[in-house]
């Protein structure tokens, strides 16, 4: 089950907290957004909960053409999409990355073409995230908006 929680920025003299700790944690309130619980409700709870593992974190791979293209010229090889793919790929397919990585954080462009699920054999395999500002749209021939 998904569990909602927040920081509360109580300020120190209000804040009841056990010593040595600087913040409290909140249940959601009643006033909180309602909860989705849709057609993909299961799917979005499996992903977040795989996302936020226990001992894992996101590997941010938004970069720009031109700082990876910095990286590779550094080790001689020219900025092009192909050298670009094969850098992504090395990130991506490094034995053992998934123990340690639950996710990575792409631009759109590069999200397109990642499969929605880890290819078979490879069920520890990050899954793909957007920043915000970015959108995803389904395979849908409305090409309606996904995240917004």
């Amino acid at each position: 089950m998904l569990t909602l929680c927040a920081y509360s920025f109580q300020s120190p003299a209000t804040r009841i907290a056990p010593a040595g700790r600087h913040a409290s944690i909140a249940m959601a309130t009643p006033n909180a957004a309602p909860i989705y619980d849709g057609e993909y409700a299961a799917e979005l709870r499996e992903t977040a909960s795989a996302m936020v593992a226990p001992g894992k974190g996101l590997l941010a791979c938004d970069e720009s053409t031109g700082t990876v293209g910095t990286r590779l010229e550094s080790i001689g090889l020219e900025n092009n999409e192909a050298n670009r793919q094969k850098w992504r790929n090395l990130l991506f397919t490094t034995k053992g990355i998934g123990q340690y990585i639950s996710g990575a954080i792409l631009f759109e462009a590069r999200a397109q073409g990642w499969p929605s699920h880890p290819p078979e054999g490879k069920a520890n395999a990050p899954r793909p995230a957007l920043p915000p500002q970015e959108t995803l749209f389904q395979d849908d021939p409305a090409g309606k908006p996904f995240v917004d």
